[in-house]
């Protein structure tokens, strides 16, 4: 795959089983020799308020970073950005980035749901490049099975990289 990765999303109803199937897929992709990134959508802020990282990021400054002993942090305004250009300068040189989240901006998808559930019924405007639920749900990708989930975003992956 070439320098600008490709963007498979992720979405389904809080609980469905998103970040467990994208934490159980990242090393069987990576384990074929995928460079693999993931990029979430949250709700929820990282920084309590009036935390200095928090004040800092109120202060106008046109970037913050902050540097802790588990990692870099790096806020940006919350102005929902394009997850392929973010993916594209956070994970430039990778292959590949699997995006949980961002219905709305019309990524080519999975959809997962909760074993025992119906898929969610809501559109997601981008591609539906397939189902992820329990084994009941018939023609779906199980959600047990990983190993089955990557081979099917591989193939997503290098057929999305063929047609641009």
């Amino acid at each position: 795959m070439g320098a600008e990765p490709v963007c498979i999303g992720f979405i389904g109803p809080s609980g469905a089983g998103k970040s467990t199937v994208i934490e159980r897929i990242v090393p069987l992709l990576r384990a074929g020799g995928l460079r693999v990134g993931v990029l979430k959508h949250s709700h929820h802020p990282f920084e309590r308020p009036g935390s200095d990282s928090d004040r800092f990021c109120r202060s106008e400054a046109d970037g913050v970073a902050v540097l802790a002993p588990d990692g870099l942090w790096m806020p940006r305004p919350a102005s929902h950005p394009c997850p392929r250009a973010l993916a594209g300068r956070i994970f430039a040189g990778f292959d590949l980035v699997l995006v949980e989240g961002f219905r709305g901006a019309g990524l080519p998808a999975f959809h997962v749901a909760r074993p025992g559930t119906p898929p969610d019924p809501r559109p997601a405007p981008g591609p539906h490049l397939g189902t992820i639920a329990g084994r009941e749900l018939a023609g779906a990708l199980p959600i047990d099975a990983p190993a089955v989930i990557a081979a099917a975003v591989r193939a997503a992956a290098a057929q999305l990289r063929a047609t641009g």
